[in-house]
This record gives C-alpha cells, sequence and structure tokens, in this order.
C-alpha cells in the first residue's frame, strides 16, 4: 500500500532535480523564504517538481536542504539542497500558504511499476 504524504511542500521550477543530485538554489521570493524557513526549523524535505510550458509535470524529487551558504538581511538565502527520492504528485493545491502543496508518494522501488510515470513526464 501506498503511504500518502499530504501538504508536502512544492517548489515548482524551470529545472529537474534527481536523488542524490546536489542543487544550488536562491531563494528570493517571499513564500518560498518562509516554506525554506519551515522546512529548516522543521527539519523536513520539500519537493521540486518541474513546472514546465504545461504545467507541473506529475513526478518531482523530494530534497533535503544540505547547507545554507548565505543569508542576506532582506531574507533571500542561497543553500544546497540534496536530492533523496523520487515522487509522484497524486493531488496538487496551488498557492496554499506559504507557497504550492501537494499529496505525493513516493515512486515503487520496481523500476517496471513506474514506466507509466516516466512516459507521463517525457510527453
Amino acid at each position: 500500500m501506498e503511504t500518502i504524504q499530504r501538504d508536502f511542500p512544492l517548489f515548482p521550477l524551470g529545472l529537474v532535480a534527481l536523488p542524490s543530485e546536489v542543487v544550488p538554489l536562491h531563494i528570493f521570493e517571499d513564500r518560498y523564504k518562509t516554506m525554506i524557513g519551515d522546512c529548516l526549523e522543521g527539519a523536513s524535505e520539500f519537493g521540486i517538481v518541474w513546472l514546465s510550458d504545461d504545467g507541473l509535470r506529475p513526478i518531482g524529487c523530494a530534497c533535503e536542504i544540505t547547507e545554507v551558504l548565505e543569508r542576506m538581511e532582506d531574507g533571500r538565502m542561497n543553500l544546497l539542497a540534496r536530492g533523496t527520492r523520487a515522487f509522484k504528485v497524486l493531488e496538487s493545491y496551488p498557492q496554499q500558504p506559504p507557497a504550492d502543496t501537494a499529496a505525493v508518494c513516493d515512486l515503487k522501488k520496481n523500476p517496471n511499476e513506474n514506466q507509466q510515470y516516466v512516459i507521463d513526464v517525457k510527453t
């Protein structure tokens, strides 16, 4: 049975993160400054989801913040995040405070069971 994680914070970006990959991020929008602050405070993950011209893609990568490189006086920050696991978006909740959230579940360990999701991301 799939474990569903509700209200998982999403960071839609024009890039794809992969498990174990380190991604440098510059956080400047207020809603994402709040989201990242919450993640730092709770030592919790957030998800990077590719924002294509057609909208959010159904597959993302959970990320943990590994290092805050710089905090500016206005709250902006530069940080490093590492991908931890791939997930699929079951239902998204755009613009839920402080940022987009979704109900997500981890992709299955058997790659054959994920074939449909791989096809969805490519289209």
